[in-house]
């Protein structure tokens, strides 16, 4: 059995008006080399 932390940045709290910045999950295992990073675009200008 595996294990994952994941981990999401927003730039606000309101949903549908602030946008999810980033996103990373890793595998907790002895040599922690299972990562995954990820960059979104905004939703809007604000």
């Amino acid at each position: 059995m595996s294990f994952y932390v994941i981990d999401v940045e927003s730039d606000g709290q309101i949903l549908g008006r602030n946008s999810l910045v980033c996103f990373g999950a890793v595998r907790l295992d002895n040599e922690l080399q299972t990562t995954f990073y990820g960059k979104t675009r905004p939703i809007s200008g604000d």
